[in-house]
């Protein structure tokens, strides 16, 4: 039988999954779609464990937890409301190419992109090619930065996501050490996530 926590382990995995299938490679319109899905899913984690914990004892453990490991979290409830009442998140995505000489290293090219001033990947390779080949026809050392943040945002996306998996993470762990129930399910479904790539990029 299910333990109480399943259903929050449920969502926060469904989370997970939505946003791993975010990458820099894919369009514009995925990713916002994984994003928009995972504020939602991640938002709904507290909202069927307040369910589960309903008439139990427990709501004592969940408040404290909730303020050590949530309390800096607001962000995520706020774009979860933004993506479902108002607009799809708003994306920004910026790449940028620096070349390598023996000696040193100089940034050459700093580019954003929008939903509607997006290239697709393959033709911003081949602006990169024209450009290299300006440099030297030969060979180049180069490395390529993706960055995605949100629209007025100075923010690395990035950092933001894995702060509040990590921190999403340890609450549900408190949450099952101060409940002391064994549910199978919950522990298979904390190896799945565990498993997961985005947290550790």
């Amino acid at each position: 039988m299910p333990g109480i926590l399943f259903p929050a382990y449920q969502k926060f995995y469904s989370a997970l999954s939505i946003l791993d299938k975010f990458n820099k490679e894919k369009s514009f319109f995925d990713n916002i779609s994984s994003l928009d899905g995972f504020f939602s899913e991640y938002r709904n984690v507290t909202f069927v464990l307040q369910k589960s914990i309903a008439h139990t004892d427990y709501s004592t453990f969940y408040k404290s937890n909730l303020e050590k490991y949530l309390s800096d979290c607001i962000w995520f409830v706020e774009k979860r409301n933004e993506t479902i009442k108002e607009h799809p998140f708003q994306l920004i995505k910026q790449v940028k190419i620096t070349v390598y000489s023996p000696k040193s290293g100089s940034r050459i090219c700093t580019q954003k992109f929008t939903i509607d001033e997006d290239v697709e990947l393959p033709v911003l390779i081949d602006q990169f090619r024209q450009l290299f080949m300006k440099i030297n026809p030969i060979e180049v050392f180069f490395s390529a930065e993706f960055s995605f943040f949100e629209e007025h945002s100075q923010e690395d996306l990035y950092d933001k996501l894995i702060f509040g998996i990590q921190s999403m993470v340890g609450f549900l762990k408190a949450m099952y050490t101060d409940i002391g129930e064994h549910c199978e399910l919950c522990e298979q479904l904390m190896e799945r996530i565990e498993r997961f790539k985005f947290p550790f990029i």
